[in-house]
C-alpha cells in the first residue's frame, strides 16, 4: 500500500510549491513513507517501492537523479543510526529467502494449486469460493485467481492491469508538458506496485487494495482520454 502511494507523495514533492510550509509538508510526507516502509518487514512492499524508484528515476532530469543518489545513502545511515538492527533485518530477509518458511509454505501452494486448476481449468471454479477458512491461504493473488477463474479469467486479469498500462505509455508520450508526463509516470509507477503485490499475498480479499487497484486503472483510462488531441474529443463529443 505504502509503495503504491510513495510515487505521487515523490511527484507533488517535486514540483513547486504555492508556500514554503506546504513544501516542507509534501516533503514530510515523503519522509513518512520512506521511514515506514522498511518498519513494515514486508518483502512485497520493499520490492514494489524498488519498482516504483526505478520507473520514477528514469524520467526524472539529470540534476534530480544526482540528488536521489546521494541522498539514499545519507538515509539508509540516518535509518541504521536511529533504529538499530534494522536494515540487518532487511537484508537477512533477502538473503536467506531460500530457507524462509514463509518461501517454502508458498512455494508448496504450487502442488495444491494445481490440483484445483486441473478440475476447471478453463473458468476455474467460481470468483471468490476457495475460501481460506475451510482450504487454506494463497498468499498470491495470481495463483488464487487461477484457481478461482481460471485460465480465461487469468488472461482477463492480465489485460486489465495490461490494457491501462498502455493506455499511460500512450498518454506518457502525447503528455504536454514535462509536468503530466511526470504524473504519467507515478501513475504507471504505481499500477507496477500493486502488480507486484499481488504476487505477494491474496490482494483482493482487502477492500483497501482492491479498491486502489481500481482508481488506479480508471486513471489510467482517464489520463489517456485527457491527452488525445483536441479534434479527437471534439468528434468524439456527444
Amino acid at each position: 500500500m505504502f509503495a503504491a502511494i510513495l510515487p505521487f507523495a515523490l511527484h507533488f514533492a517535486l514540483q513547486p510549491a504555492a508556500t514554503r510550509l506546504r513544501g516542507r509538508l509534501r516533503w514530510v510526507g515523503v519522509v513518512m513513507l520512506l521511514v515506514a516502509l522498511p518498519m513494515t518487514l514486508s518483502r512485497g512492499g520493499l520490492l514494489a517501492a524498488t519498482v516504483t524508484f526505478i520507473v520514477l528515476f528514469t524520467g526524472w532530469p539529470s540534476r534530480i537523479r544526482v540528488r536521489a543518489l546521494i541522498i539514499t545513502p545519507v538515509f539508509l545511515v540516518i535509518m541504521r543510526l536511529a533504529v538499530p538492527g534494522l536494515l540487518g533485518t532487511v537484508r537477512s530477509m533477502f538473503a536467506g529467502i531460500s530457507e524462509d518458511p514463509s518461501t517454502s509454505g508458498r512455494t508448496s501452494d504450487y502442488a495444491t494449486v494445481g490440483h484445483y486448476f486441473d478440475q476447471s481449468p478453463l473458468f476455474g471454479r467460481g470468483f471468490r469460493t476457495f475460501l481460506p477458512n475451510i482450504y487454506r491461504t494463497l498468499d498470491n493473488q495470481y495463483l488464487g485467481s487461477l484457481v478461482e477463474i481460471g485460465a480465461v479469467g487469468m488472461v482477463v486479469l492480465i489485460l486489465l492491469f495490461g490494457i491501462p498500462l498502455t493506455c499511460a505509455v500512450i498518454a506518457l508520450r502525447r503528455a504536454p508538458d514535462q509536468r503530466t508526463k511526470d504524473l504519467i509516470r507515478a501513475l504507471a509507477a504505481s499500477v507496477f506496485a500493486v502488480m507486484l503485490s499481488y504476487a505477494t499475498f491474496d490482494a483482493l480479499s482487502f477492500s483497501l487494495i482492491a479498491s486502489l487497484t481500481f482508481l488506479l486503472l480508471g486513471c489510467c483510462g482517464a489520463v489517456w482520454r485527457l491527452t488525445r488531441q483536441p479534434a479527437h474529443r471534439e468528434r468524439s463529443a456527444p
